[in-house]
């Protein structure tokens, strides 16, 4: 019941996105915004769903990983980046809260992780693309092959395992959390290379291993 509810509500949001004639009631700079940012929004809940899976299998299947390669490079939304990025702020500061509980009897909420949170999840969803771009431009790449709303569209999706990792950090046992740690990240940047390496190859070549090192620093900080 709990899940079907949660679907509901889910699918409830990503249509309310996705209505044709919201851009028509809009008029001036705003609408003209908004017919601008639709296309990146106009997905189903079950092409998020689908993508927010890949995201959390590190070595799918060869012709899987070149589909979801081309759909991320085709298709790239915005949606799901941001739903992922609100439900990795909201769960890693809950649950932060939670494992001081378990491990403080005198206990008091910290709210300031929900800034920290936000601070550094939405700053890396922001920042990270940002920079990625503004290097592939100065080194020469044109875009052909790479371009910003598909770097923010599979990094958005890449703190996908941030979520279930959040949750088992709750366990009161030290190798346990790190473990899970170790997991999450490792999914995340397997899930990045495997969606933007190949254009990296091609795009700047002798830049690929400067811009990975900076998803690799901006997962670290944020698992």
């Amino acid at each position: 019941e709990g899940s079907s509810f949660a679907s509901s509500l889910f699918g409830g949001l990503v249509d309310a996105a996705n209505a044709e004639d919201t851009a028509e009631r809009m008029s001036g700079v705003a609408g003209w915004a908004l017919q601008q940012a639709q296309p990146y929004f106009a997905v189903s809940s079950d092409d998020v769903i689908r993508r927010v899976r890949l995201a959390m299998m590190p070595y799918p299947q060869t012709g899987a990983a070149f589909n979801a390669t081309n759909e991320f490079r085709e298709r790239p939304d915005f949606w799901g980046p941001f739903w992922v990025a609100t439900t990795a702020v909201l769960c890693l500061a809950a649950t932060g809260n939670f494992a001081r509980l378990l491990a403080d009897s005198d206990f008091e909420a910290d709210y300031g992780l929900v800034v920290l949170a936000a601070s550094l999840v939405y700053g890396c969803l922001a920042g990270v693309p940002l920079v990625a771009k503004v290097a592939l431009y100065f080194g020469g790449g044109q875009g052909d092959h790479i371009n910003f709303r598909q770097i923010i569209c599979v990094y958005g999706y890449s703190l996908t395992p941030a979520i279930p990792m959040s949750v088992a950090c709750m366990l009161p046992l030290w190798i346990t959390r790190w473990l899970s740690v170790l997991a999450g990240l490792f999914i995340s940047l397997a899930f990045i290379r495997g969606n933007l390496w190949t254009d990296l190859v091609i795009e700047a070549p002798s830049l690929k291993l400067k811009l990975f090192g900076l998803f690799v620093a901006a997962q670290a900080t944020i698992f």
